[in-house]
């Protein structure tokens, strides 16, 4: 026998932000947060989880 599940709803908002940054031509940096909002019952935005990251890119040259 199989129950029907009850209506759900949930607002969810996700934001993301990215910064680069070339201080000479072949080297680069990346830096970067992201984080995701849920409101589940009318009391506002909570947080439910939050990233961040950071990548360096150099080009060797011979």
């Amino acid at each position: 026998m199989y129950e029907r599940a009850l209506a759900s709803e949930a607002r969810r908002l996700r934001l993301d932000f990215l910064f680069s940054y070339q201080p000479v031509p072949g080297t680069v940096i990346f830096a970067g947060y992201g984080n995701r909002l849920l409101d589940r019952d009318d009391r506002g935005l909570r947080r439910e989880s939050d990233g961040f990251f950071l990548k360096l890119g150099y080009l060797f040259r011979m």
